[in-house]
């Protein structure tokens, strides 16, 4: 077995920019869909309210398709920042060699075990999925009157 290497300033901080940049993404990404999620809310309700039932359906569609695009966005954005967190993972438990206590371990306390349900996986699924089922029962609201 290797012996233990000594915690390493460098990567830990490479680490952590890695870490950083795609949690910062990640929400970015969330606060896009946001905006977009609501101005194409409004924009159904509009048209619904003008009768225009087949550009509801449109838009509709549309919130559908990006709702699971961001959400595909954001599978990719969680693999990025796990390699970042198993590098932390690593360089703290360096780290806690050299300062003695197990606290120091931030990224290993805070996995999802430690915070029972709510981790932000589990939230932006049901906000992504909640938005498609919204625009698919949007899509058959609008389409309804269609065809009578």
């Amino acid at each position: 077995m290797e012996p233990q290497q000594s915690f390493n300033k460098d990567a830990y901080q490479v680490a952590w920019n890695w870490f950083r940049v795609h949690a910062d993404q990640r929400m970015d990404l969330f606060k896009t869909f946001v905006v977009i999620t609501l101005g194409l809310t409004a924009g159904y309700i509009s048209l619904y309210n003008l009768k225009s039932y087949a550009a509801a359906c449109g838009v509709a569609a549309l919130g559908f398709v990006l709702s699971a695009a961001f959400k595909f966005l954001d599978i990719r954005v969680a693999a990025l920042l796990k390699f970042g967190e198993a590098a932390l993972k690593a360089e703290e438990r360096r780290l806690r060699t050299e300062v003695g206590y197990d606290e120091i371990l931030i990224v290993a306390n805070s996995q999802p075990a430690s915070l029972g349900f709510l981790t932000y996986r589990r939230i932006l699924n049901v906000i992504y999925m909640g938005a498609s089922v919204l625009f698919i029962a949007g899509f058959i609201a609008g389409y309804l009157p269609l065809r009578c």
